[in-house]
């Protein structure tokens, strides 16, 4: 897994990837055959069986936080 911003710089803050994963899987589901997936939060996605394509590339928009509870 790779996640990269809008410039196309590497996204490493921690937690922002599941956050990111999550919404992936609620947005592609059809696009991932609708196949569950575990993210472990950094590098890795497991599935059970394959997904349709070896790379695939998904546009994600999060809503900014605004830091309270």
């Amino acid at each position: 897994v790779s996640v990269t911003s809008e410039d196309s710089r590497a996204v490493e803050s921690k937690g922002i990837g599941r956050k990111i994963m999550d919404k992936v899987q609620q947005t592609y589901s059809s696009e991932l055959s609708q196949k569950d997936f575990a993210y472990d939060g950094e590098k890795s996605l497991f599935t059970y069986g394959e997904l349709p394509k070896k790379t695939l590339n998904f546009t994600v928009i999060l809503e900014r936080s605004n830091g309270r509870g």
